[in-house]
Formats: structure tokens, C-alpha cells, sequence
């Protein structure tokens, strides 16, 4: 009776120790992706030009999307700096291909926070350009809002409303954090 008792302390112990490392990972996340979200709003309050001079090579909208935002240069006290952006809080690509269609028609629609990009192509195969290259061609110059005191924390054009990034992974790090206090209490 022993063995099985120092069994399922064994397994109170590995289960315990996997929740804890769980709930650490989740909370350095959430700082790691979504703190800048929560204090970018308050703390650029200083405006510049900058320009884009490159895309990013990470798409962003999902799996199989081309969206890849522009990378905008911008200086600060004789020192440049760069950041992706404008950023949106969701992406949705629309694309149909039509052999017998007139012409090629394709419309972004920037909503806010939400960037809306159709496609109907004039094809037999269905490829996507990016479609960031249209509206920001390289060279086109932008807002680009920074903190003072810390020129790398900056966003573009306008503050992007991520800041349920922050408080989905801190919150789901708590509750980890709970059941693991739980479970080595309660059992």
C-alpha cells in the first residue's frame, strides 16, 4: 500500500511541476508579446516622419496569407530605428479565380483595426501578391508615434488595440497557476 501511496505523490509531484512551468511560460508570453500593447498608447506621445524601406518576411493573417507589413525607418536624435507596421487587430484575404472573367479586380478595405483584402483574378491559378506593396510602396512616408524616452517603442500611423494579447495569456497563466495550487492542496 506504500508503493501506491508513493506513486501518487510521484504523480502529484510531476503534475504539479508541468502546471507550475505551464503558468511561468504563459506569463513571461504575455509579457514577452503583449506588454508593449498595453503601454504603447500612453507612452508615445511624439510624432515623426519615417519611410518604408522593406516588408517584413513574416506573413501575418494566418497560414496561407501574403500579408506582410511594411518596415518603416524613422530617426530619433541622429539614430535610426525601425518598426513594422501599421499593424491591424485582424486580417481576412477574399481571393476567387475566374478564366472568363474581364479583368482582374482587387479592393482593400481598412476598417478601423480590421484589414479587408478581395481578390478576383482574371486566372487559371490563384496567386496572391502582397498587398501592402500597393498601399505602401516603398518610400511612402508615415506617422510613426514613439516614446520619447525610449525611441524603440514606437507603432505606426495609429495605436493597434491588442491589448487582449496581454490578458489572455496573463489570465490563463493564473488560472494554471490556481489549479497547480489546487491540485497540490486539495489531493
Amino acid at each position: 500500500m506504500e508503493w501506491i501511496m508513493n506513486g501518487f505523490l510521484l504523480l502529484k509531484t510531476i503534475i504539479g511541476s508541468v502546471l507550475f512551468v505551464c503558468a511561468i511560460v504563459f506569463i513571461i508570453v504575455a509579457f514577452k508579446v503583449g506588454w508593449k500593447y498595453m503601454i504603447q498608447e500612453e507612452r508615445c506621445s511624439e510624432k515623426i516622419k519615417g519611410s518604408v524601406c522593406a516588408y517584413s518576411k513574416r506573413n501575418v493573417g494566418g497560414e496561407y496569407s501574403v500579408i506582410r507589413l511594411p518596415i518603416v525607418k524613422y530617426t530619433v536624435d541622429n539614430k535610426e530605428y525601425e518598426i513594422v507596421g501599421p499593424e491591424y487587430s485582424s486580417y481576412r484575404i477574399r481571393s476567387t479565380v475566374n478564366p472568363f472573367a474581364s479583368s482582374t479586380k482587387h479592393n482593400w478595405d481598412i476598417q478601423g483595426q480590421r484589414f479587408r483584402y478581395t481578390i478576383h483574378r482574371k486566372a487559371f491559378i490563384n496567386i496572391i501578391t502582397n498587398p501592402m506593396k500597393e498601399i505602401y510602396p516603398i518610400g511612402t512616408e508615415l506617422d510613426v508615434f514613439y516614446d520619447p524616452n525610449r525611441p524603440t517603442l514606437a507603432y505606426v500611423l495609429r495605436y493597434c488595440k491588442r491589448k487582449h494579447l496581454f490578458w489572455l495569456f496573463m489570465i490563463a497563466g493564473i488560472v494554471t497557476l490556481i489549479i497547480d495550487i489546487m491540485i497540490l492542496i486539495l489531493i
